[in-house]
């Protein structure tokens, strides 16, 4: 799921766009300091800042409760290291922006559909 958000048709801010685009495997991990359930994103400035307090960060709904405004602050300032930046560990799927058939065409080739289909 990862490879769509940097699609054309997603609404995925451009920074985090970029950041998908520029990550690797190794720049991602476990956190729940955004919104209190585990969750795998993008490691960021933030989420390095707060290591050491993870432990004490508040159960869903409460922590991403209390880090909402300053997600969206960072979503207005194009700030990713105040964003959630969420990515599986197939993070390297994201090589280039690109469109949803165009990213469907290289996960499923046409022949391989075509027999599928009625």
């Amino acid at each position: 799921g990862t490879a769509f958000l940097t699609c054309e048709e997603s609404g995925t801010h451009p920074a985090y766009k970029q950041k998908l685009l520029e990550a690797v495997e190794t720049d991602t991990r476990l956190t729940r300091l955004f919104s209190g359930k585990p969750a795998r994103g993008i490691v960021n400035q933030w989420m390095e800042d707060r290591r050491p307090d993870e432990a004490e960060a508040l159960p869903y709904p409460l922590q991403n409760t209390l880090t909402q405004p300053m997600r969206k602050q960072a979503k207005l300032e194009g700030n990713p290291d105040g964003m959630s930046l969420w990515s599986g560990q197939g993070v390297r799927a994201s090589v280039r922006l690109t469109t949803v058939k165009e990213l469907m065409d290289q996960l499923v080739p046409a022949d391989v559909l075509s027999d599928h289909l009625y």
